[in-house]
């Protein structure tokens, strides 16, 4: 008996004149419980087919892609992953009124606004069915690019991941002051104890 899947993904063409994007059909994966990926584009749309995979638990992500996403409270998005780690980007959740939930990806490199001008909902709570058991949550923090755009971490959406027992955020300091290092340290510790 084999736990190895092959997947047939045109993914390696890095000269490729169009950007290559996955396009999966989750319901062909039905056992996919654990998936380490880099892919140097991704649209919202592959980010909907890799929430959607259902026995997915483990996910290691890296890509250049900054995006965003708005995930309707009656959808189930990443319904059994534990572990994320997001190698590349920063990452953060809003919720809206109507409950659905703003899932933002930001990589520093490739475009993107930084999360100063998303602001947190304090009346609103995350719907259920959002990432409900993920347990570990990794990303990356470029705190030069971060406060050049008067950026913050105060409204990351930490405490809508009921389920989250660990965050690591790696700090990427180049560019930054050592002050501007230390505020970010802080308002993510602060996030992460919500």
């Amino acid at each position: 008996m084999s736990n190895l899947i092959l997947l047939p993904l045109n993914l390696t063409n890095a000269e490729a004149s169009e950007p290559q994007h996955l396009r999966l059909d989750p319901t062909s994966l039905p056992y996919l419980s654990y998936l380490s990926l880099n892919v140097r584009y991704m649209d919202e749309m592959d980010l909907k087919v890799l929430g959607g995979l259902p026995e997915l638990r483990f996910l290691r992500l890296k890509t250049h892609t900054t995006l965003s996403l708005i995930i309707p409270a009656c959808d189930g998005f990443f319904r059994k992953l534990r572990f994320c780690m997001m190698c590349d980007s920063m990452v953060q959740f809003i919720t809206n009124e109507d409950s659905s939930v703003s899932f933002h990806m930001w990589n520093r490199h490739y475009g993107g606004v930084p999360f100063s001008s998303l602001t947190k909902n304090e009346k609103c709570r995350a719907a259920p069915n959002f990432m409900p058991k993920v347990e570990f949550l990794g990303f990356k923090v470029p705190v030069g690019a971060l406060k050049d755009g008067n950026g913050t971490c105060d409204n990351l959406g930490l405490e809508h991941l009921s389920s989250l027992r660990k965050v690591e955020a790696w700090l990427d300091c180049r560019c930054a002051y050592t002050a501007e290092v230390e505020e970010v340290e802080a308002a993510l510790r602060h996030a992460a104890e919500i």
